[in-house]
């Protein structure tokens, strides 16, 4: 149904003048513009998703790299000099000698004593092995 509403217009010279005012009772949908309307929320709402799981991605990255720089090292052994100080970050010793490599290095008689390369150690003991003949 419709609802119809016949108003004179107010002021002086306008009182022959009338407004005729027709409304639908029903909500007034036009599929087209309904269609639009779904679209335009979509992209308003998409980069939001978007933006978290790149933030995720991120933060799961930034999380990784800082997990790997903490892994645990081989402690050295008790009394030994040369690298005894931790290598962990914020450790005394700054110049480490996990990533010195070449003939500068002492090389020590108990098997790479305070070394913490995988690769000095199986060098010391190629060494060792040597001069003891084996």
């Amino acid at each position: 149904g419709f609802r119809v509403a016949v108003v004179p217009l107010p002021g002086r010279g306008m009182e022959h003048f009338r407004v005729l005012v027709a409304a639908e009772t029903q909500p007034f949908v036009d599929e087209s513009m309904h269609s639009l309307l779904g679209q335009a929320r979509t992209v308003v709402a998409l980069p939001y998703p978007a933006g978290l799981t790149i933030w995720l991605v991120w933060a799961t990255h930034r999380w990784w790299k800082n997990r790997r720089s903490l892994k645990r090292v081989r402690p050295a052994p008790m009394g030994a000099t040369d690298g005894a100080e931790s290598i962990m970050r914020g450790g005394v010793n700054v110049k480490s000698s996990l990533r010195q490599r070449g003939p500068g290095r002492p090389v020590s008689p108990d098997m790479g004593a305070g070394r913490l390369s995988t690769a000095s150690f199986a060098e010391d003991t190629f060494k060792r092995n040597k001069a003891l003949g084996m």
